[in-house]
C-alpha cells in the first residue's frame, strides 16, 4: 500500500494540483446536469459530484498507484494523517495548496493550471484582540454558537465548505469551530493546509484529531489561526 511523506508530497505538489483543477472543471461542467439522487445514507449526490470523484481517483491510480483513497463518494478506512491539502473553489478560481512542514500558497487558475503565481500565504498571530470568526453559512448549531459568544469577536463571516480553513491560512480570520460531527473528508485537506500556513487544529479536548474512525466522522474541532490560542474547550 502507498503512502506519501511529506518530501513526497512536495515533489507531487503540482501535479496534484492539475488533478485538483481538472475535478473543478469536471464539476462546473456537469453543474445542473442530471436529477440529484440519495445515496444509501441519505445525502444527496449529482452528476457533477460523481464526475469529479471519479476523475480524482483513476487520476491518483494513475499517480500514485495503490495510494488509499477517502472520500464522499467512495471511502476506504484508513488512518491517514494529513500532509498535504489543496482545495479549489471553482466558482472563484482561487487555489489554496500546503504541505506540513514546506509552508502554504494560494494561486489562481482560468484556462491553464496557474494564472497568477502562487502567494505565500501564513495565518496571522498573534490573534487580534477582536476576533474574526468563520461560521458555516447554512446554519450556526448551539454548541458551536455558545462557544463563539464567550469570545471577543468582531466579526463573524459566514463561508461555505472548507474555505473557511482557508481564509484563516491566507490570514484573514483566525477561529473556525465547529463544534458538530463532519467527516474525514470534510476536514482533512483543510487541516493541511492551515497547518502549513501556521495554524492549528485540535478537537475540543485539546488532543490532535483522529482520522480513521469506523464511520469516518470527526465528532468536533476547533481551527485557529494562532496555535497560541490553541487551548482545550472548558465544560
Amino acid at each position: 500500500m502507498s503512502t506519501l511523506t511529506a518530501a513526497a508530497c512536495a515533489d507531487l505538489e503540482q501535479a496534484l494540483t492539475e488533478i485538483a483543477v481538472a475535478a473543478s472543471r469536471a464539476i462546473l461542467k456537469n453543474a445542473g446536469i442530471g436529477t440529484v439522487r440519495s445515496k444509501a445514507d441519505g445525502s444527496p449526490v449529482t452528476a457533477a459530484d460523481e464526475a469529479a470523484d471519479t476523475l480524482i481517483h483513476d487520476s491518483l491510480a494513475r499517480l500514485v498507484p495503490g495510494l488509499p483513497v477517502i472520500s464522499e463518494e467512495a471511502a476506504t478506512r484508513q488512518a491517514p494523517s494529513p500532509v498535504l491539502g489543496i482545495i479549489v473553489a471553482p466558482a472563484l478560481g482561487l487555489i489554496w495548496r500546503g504541505v506540513v512542514g514546506q509552508g502554504a500558497v494560494r494561486l489562481a487558475f482560468s484556462t491553464g493550471v496557474a494564472s497568477i503565481p502562487p502567494q505565500t500565504i501564513h495565518a496571522r498571530q498573534p490573534a487580534p484582540a477582536s476576533l474574526t470568526v468563520m461560521v458555516s453559512r447554512s446554519h450556526l448549531e448551539p454548541r458551536t454558537k455558545a462557544y463563539v459568544d464567550q469570545l471577543p469577536v468582531g466579526t463573524l463571516e459566514p463561508s461555505g465548505s472548507s474555505i473557511k480553513f482557508c481564509r484563516l491560512a491566507e490570514g484573514s480570520a483566525d477561529l473556525y469551530p465547529r463544534l458538530a460531527p463532519t467527516h474525514d473528508w470534510d476536514t482533512a485537506a483543510g487541516h493541511a493546509i492551515l497547518t502549513a500556513a501556521g495554524g492549528k487544529v485540535i478537537a475540543p479536548s485539546g488532543v490532535p484529531l483522529v482520522y480513521g474512525s469506523k464511520d469516518l466522522i470527526i465528532p468536533a474541532f476547533v481551527a485557529w489561526a494562532d496555535p497560541a490560542r490553541a487551548a482545550p474547550i472548558k465544560g
